[in-house]
Parts: C-alpha cells; structure tokens; sequence
C-alpha cells in the first residue's frame, strides 16, 4: 500500500527555534479570525494505527502565546485569533535552565478574516500540512449542511431528496428543513470503487431549524484506500475580544 502522504506536498523551508514567536508587524496584524482545527494523523506504523495521537501546539495572538490541543480524528474547541494572515503553529520547549522556546512546525494561510475550519495533515514523521476553509455565514448559511471532501475520490451525495456530485478537494452546500424544530433527513454517501458502488454511509440525519452543520470526508487513518467522515456543528461566537479573555488563556496541558 502506498503512504497516505502523497496525497499531500509538506513544507520544508520552516525549522530553527526562537526564544519567544511574535507576529509579522504591519496592516494584517489587525486581522481577527475564529478557528477550530480538525487533524489528522496518517501515522503508518501499525502500533500507532490502534491509538489516537494528539497535537498540543502553541500558536501567537495580539503577541501572547496560547495554547491548542486537538486529538487526531477530532475537532478542536473554537479558537480566536488576531494577526497576520498566515497564522504560524509552534511546539513549545523547555531547556535546561527553564528556558521556554519555541520551534516552528507550520504556516497555514487562512486568506481573509473571518471564522475558518483549518484541517492538518500528518505523516507521524514530524511532517505536517494544512488548509483553511472558510466557514462562516456568508458561505455557510443556516440551515445548511455543507458536504466537504477532503480525499481524492469523487463522492455521491443525497440529503433529504437533494443529491449532488462532490469532487475531491471540494465542498457542496445542502439546504435542509423539517415540519418540526427538530427533524431527521435521508443520508447517503458513496463512491465508485473498481466499478463498483461502495456505500460510506447510509442513515438519517438529525437536524435543528436555524442551525448550520458540517460533514467532513476524509481518508480513513487506518485503510487510507476508504473513507471516513466527521460532523461539525457551527455555533454562533461571542465577540472576538470576549471570547480571548474568558478562553483562550486556558491552561490545556492536563486535559
């Protein structure tokens, strides 16, 4: 079986230490964004195959550090950020003399403020990739379940009576509405495996009037050549500056 990372292009030109990580000065510091983080670890030993590694990184908002934990397969809490458009991700270090330092693990462009979905990639050998997708309101309406393909396989999708081809790499938005507050929908997936119709899923959904949802389809960690999903409900957000000082500065470490 091929490993799962040629899927993906690493960076490579982002290593070293720095004593304290800062943001970039100029007009995009002023940048605020919302963000959770799916990650996904395609670790192929077989040992790590049977647990979840988790990420605990630190990344720089307004010139503080802050921290962020996200098990693999999972999605992040919400986090807020202010800064430039790239948002850089670090492991925090610990030197003899008690010395915190900082070395950088990633850059993911997040392109314009806003709330944003950042998915990370990696290869369990210290290699990491990540891509942000927009997901507020103004691309994901309420009562909307947004259908987003993270493999390379082009997948059939039908909720309620709607169906839709979604490509790789790609998203598709689908409206959704009951008689009743809360409702259930038809949901299947599937591909074209070998000439053959594989069903990834075949349920009903549950839904709420005026809610939002995500459906995020990705390769399976343990049978990369399959398919797995995770589902994301997006929430309203209290204010930006509300938000840092209530959460952000949450000590993470013994969760």
């Amino acid at each position: 079986m091929k490993r799962i990372c040629i899927l993906f292009i690493f960076l490579s030109a982002f290593s070293g230490l720095v004593a304290q990580p800062s943001n970039k000065d100029g007009e995009e510091s002023e940048n605020q964004y919302n963000f959770c983080v799916l990650y996904l670890d395609y670790n192929q030993d077989q040992a790590s195959k049977a647990t979840s590694s988790q990420i605990r990184w630190h990344y720089v908002s307004n010139e503080s550090p802050y921290k962020l934990s996200v098990t693999s397969g999972g999605v992040s809490r919400d986090y807020t950020y202010k800064g430039a458009s790239n948002l850089a991700f670090y492991n925090e270090l610990i030197k003899i003399n008690e010395e915190k330092v900082y070395q950088p693990l990633l850059q993911v462009a997040l392109g314009k403020p806003g709330r944003k979905l950042i998915v990370i990639f990696g290869d369990g050998s210290g290699n990491y990739r990540g891509i942000a997708q927009e997901i507020g309101e103004s691309v994901l309406p309420i009562d909307t379940l947004r259908v987003l393909n993270l493999s390379k396989q082009s997948v059939a999708a039908m909720v309620g009576e709607e169906r839709s081809q979604v490509g790789p790499m790609k998203s598709v938005n689908f409206s959704v509405s009951g008689s009743t507050r809360r409702f259930r929908l038809p949901l299947a997936m599937a591909v074209n495996k070998n000439g053959r119709i594989k069903i990834i899923e075949k349920r009903k959904m549950a839904f709420a009037q005026g809610t939002r949802k995500m459906l995020i389809l990705f390769p399976d960690r343990r049978r990369p050549g399959d398919l797995s999903y995770t589902t994301l409900g997006v929430v309203d957000l209290p204010p930006v500056d509300y938000y840092e000082e209530e959460f952000d500065a949450i000590d993470l470490t013994d969760e």
